[in-house]
């Protein structure tokens, strides 16, 4: 069955993983848990290129216009970014949406029941 009723952790993952990368990787840099390595080693740590797929997978999940919320790994470093999951995870949810009412193979009664799933009081 498809649908969005029923959240995809394959979908919303890259979203999650990537807003805690988001909001983590300045505290480790700013409290050197790390030691005193520049930032070219930090990028080359597992979580950071692990972020760094995350952001790459998200970029291809979704349209240009909703890629606003997403910045390189290595600006990650320079500040907190706080607050990312939530927006992103609505625009892949949003993405996914316009490609099932666009996909040939989703039958009109299947389009009609997503588009009346979003409406008013559902």
């Amino acid at each position: 069955m498809r649908g969005l009723g029923i959240v995809n952790l394959a979908s919303t993952a890259p979203a999650a993983f990537y807003s805690c990368a988001a909001a983590t990787l300045f505290s480790l840099r700013a409290r050197q848990l790390c030691g005193d390595l520049p930032d070219s080693v930090l990028l080359q740590q597992p979580y950071a290129t692990a972020a760094k797929a995350a952001q790459d997978r998200l970029c291809a999940m979704l349209p240009c216009d909703a890629r606003a919320p997403i910045v390189p790994v290595q600006e990650m470093l320079l500040a907190t970014r706080p607050g990312l999951q939530s927006p992103l995870t609505h625009a892949v949810h949003k993405a996914a949406y316009h490609n099932l009412l666009q996909d040939p193979a989703t039958n009109q009664r299947d389009k009609a029941r997503l588009r009346s799933c979003v409406g008013p009081g559902a």
